[in-house]
């Protein structure tokens, strides 16, 4: 049997002035989302996930590695999940995974899939857009 590969997740329950939330909406429910370009994919809690009834959970066995260095089991994936953030939506995908630390996680896939540009000293976020 081949041993799991473990990818970093960063997942803790970090000082909040430090940290970057944005409100974002899926399923006419408001969630504080926190950005975090230091994880690679976006995760969404399980019990977030419950709560949408038209939400198909892809089960799965992937092992990620958070922040405190915990190896943590993902319960599966969501896939093609609608988020807006103001007028900005993008099609996501989140990997769905048991804590009580956040409801929303936005890795560095969002950021990039979003063409996100955050001011870290200002608080400020918008989105480039090819105009």
């Amino acid at each position: 049997m081949s041993t799991p590969t473990i990818r970093r997740v960063c997942i803790n329950k970090t000082n909040h002035n430090k940290t970057f939330r944005l409100m974002v909406e899926i399923n006419e429910a408001l969630l504080k989302g926190l950005v975090d370009t230091g994880a690679l994919m976006s995760i969404m809690v399980a019990n977030v996930v419950r709560e949408f009834n038209n939400v198909h959970l892809v089960s799965g066995h992937e092992t990620y590695k958070i922040a405190s260095s915990t190896i943590i089991q993902a319960l599966g994936r969501i896939t093609n999940i609608p988020i807006m953030i103001g007028k900005v939506v993008c099609q996501m995908i989140f990997l769905v995974v048991n804590t009580n630390s956040y409801d929303l996680l936005l890795g560095l896939i969002f950021s990039r899939k979003s063409k996100l540009w955050l001011m870290w000293k200002d608080r400020l976020y918008n989105f480039k857009t090819n105009q």
